[in-house]
């Protein structure tokens, strides 16, 4: 519970901060300004969430279906054509 927490307030702290110093939501911008970054932050964040949630869920769904034996042979001869 409390690695969540600290997670949980890590990620809204670098959140402010790009929000503050990489999308430069300060005192002058306007609101039009603000409105947009924040748009295009929250959209990104959508994009990266669920395809994140989407790619692992499809791993697990893909994997499940073999005994550990076939994962580990299977990890070994992917590991083998990537290098």
């Amino acid at each position: 519970k409390f690695v969540f927490v600290a997670i949980l307030v890590l990620a809204v702290t670098q959140m402010v901060v790009q929000l503050v110093f990489f999308l430069h939501l300060g005192d002058e911008a306007t609101e039009k300004q603000k409105n947009a970054s924040f748009i295009f932050m929250a959209g990104t964040f959508m994009i990266v969430l669920v395809g994140s949630i989407w790619a692992l869920s499809n791993m697990n769904y893909n994997m499940m279906q073999m005994s550990p034996t076939q994962k580990e042979n299977y990890m070994t001869s992917r590991s083998e054509l990537a290098f």
